[in-house]
């Protein structure tokens, strides 16, 4: 009678589990299955929260200027301005003085997480010229856990002008 010996190996740079089943060899991609099949489990539940979140919210969660500022005044809401640098004209929303204003750059957004408010039920408004960055960036504060995000409808450099306006006044 052969003597069967099980021995594992676990290769960590491609996680690999090598089980060595002698006489047989076999190769297990390590938890693959399982990992991908919880990952796109949980992607998928936070996805419907987030729908469910939006659907509640009007216009899906794009504001109009006279609701942004709505935001910024009476909720204490975050704006953060998007636009890559290529795309601002004159000053950003932060240059300009808005109260709670950040300019955080889509290309640059992972480097600016320090900056968003720590309590994840606070209003968030981005904005950017045509919502194209502003977009994504609302997707990706959700599925973080921000739950009041909001995106402005119109160019920001409206909301600066307007910003100004007022400031004038």
């Amino acid at each position: 009678m052969k003597k069967i010996t099980d021995i594992w190996i676990f290769c960590q740079p491609m996680q690999l589990l090598l089980h060595y089943r002698l006489p047989f060899f076999y190769i297990i991609r390590c938890n693959t299955i399982y990992k991908e099949s919880f990952m796109a489990d949980k992607t998928q539940e936070r996805m419907d929260a987030i729908i469910e979140i939006d659907k509640g919210k009007e216009n899906l969660g794009m504001v109009s200027l006279h609701q942004t500022r709505e935001l910024l005044m009476d909720a204490g809401a975050v704006l953060l301005d998007v636009r890559p640098p290529a795309k601002v004209n004159g000053e950003n929303a932060q240059e300009a003085g808005i109260a709670n204003a950040y300019y955080v750059p889509y290309t640059e957004f992972a480097g600016y997480l320090d900056e968003l408010p720590a309590e994840h039920s606070n209003p968030i408004v981005v904005a950017c010229v045509k919502g194209w960055f502003a977009n994504r960036v609302m997707g990706y504060l959700e599925m973080m856990g921000y739950e009041n995000v909001y995106v402005l409808d119109t160019n920001i450099e409206e909301l600066i002008e307007v910003h100004h306006a007022h400031a004038d006044k």
